[in-house]
């Protein structure tokens, strides 16, 4: 059927809407940082701006501004981890990476809004702030709290994945939303500082055991895959995992692997690959 042109007044009054929309988005921001957030009350479960407003409220905004647009099949949301699938890859296979993105997420109209840094707070501040606004993922895959490591206590950190669960469902009712668990890292001094040890850190561990259970819920689906990134000793892989935090090519590999079975639900095979053929083409196992 073809449709008749939108009027002019409904288009504009669109326009305004979204600019009004990104605006006060960006102002919530700065207001919240003047004001400054009770030190005493911060927590997981407390959404926030971060402290460092240029550049963290200009990726907000631009991420407003693509959420306004229109509709995305497939939405990640993070922090560093999750933005790392941009590259480049700490290993400096930038052009592994990238082919490994675009066959596997671009291929299926995925946008990536991770963001480096981010406690689950802050997450949860986009989301309540514009982040989702327009985009009705089919799938919403997210990944967050390891910033919070030293920070808050295992169980905290755990109620504010469930937060984000929560309001990612009140904002986006029909999506999916994968939970990815937390991903093992090394052991450290302290919140912040670099790993010392390939040791995992026990904490993470607790986490995910607490996260579980949110796979019962409807529409919802929890993924561990954290034992991919281990060896046989359970310490964490180095060519995985280079700082013992972040993910190489070849970690992303394995979280595409493991991603791929519930991708495929909704999406299909990537470009190439034999729709019956569960293994995935990244090299590393299908596990």
């Amino acid at each position: 059927m073809i449709r008749p042109p939108r009027h002019p007044v409904a288009r504009l009054s669109a326009i305004v809407a979204s600019v009004v929309l990104l605006m006060t988005a960006v102002a919530s921001a700065v207001l919240s940082r003047v004001a400054g957030p009770d030190p005493d009350r911060r927590g997981p479960t407390i959404a926030a701006p971060r402290a460092h407003l240029d550049e963290w409220v200009g990726r907000h905004a631009r991420h407003v501004s693509r959420a306004m647009a229109g509709p995305a099949p497939l939405l990640l949301l993070g922090d560093s981890i999750t933005r790392g699938w941009l590259g480049p890859a700490l290993d400096g296979e930038d052009s592994a990476l990238d082919r490994l993105r675009r066959r596997r997420l671009d291929s299926r109209g995925a946008v990536n809004f991770g963001m480096d840094g981010d406690h689950v707070e802050h997450l949860l501040w986009r989301l309540r702030h514009g982040g989702l606004a327009g985009l009705r993922p089919e799938l919403v895959v997210l990944l967050a709290g390891t910033n919070n490591i030293g920070l808050d206590a295992p169980e905290a950190i755990a109620e504010g994945v469930v937060a984000l669960v929560d309001e990612i469902r009140r904002r986006s009712p029909d999506s999916v939303i994968l939970v990815i668990g937390m991903l093992p890292r090394g052991t450290t001094l302290g919140h912040g500082q670099p790993a010392i040890s390939d040791v995992p850190d026990p904490r993470i561990a607790e986490i995910n055991r607490l996260l579980a259970p949110i796979d019962a819920r409807p529409r919802v689906a929890f993924l561990d895959f954290g034992h991919r990134l281990l060896d046989e000793d359970g310490r964490v892989v180095r060519s995985m995992q280079p700082d013992l935090l972040h993910l190489s090519t070849e970690g992303y590999g394995a979280w595409a692997d493991a991603m791929e079975p519930t991708l495929r639900l909704f999406f299909g095979p990537p470009p190439g690959a034999d729709a019956g053929d569960p293994r995935l083409l990244s090299g590393s196992p299908a596990g």
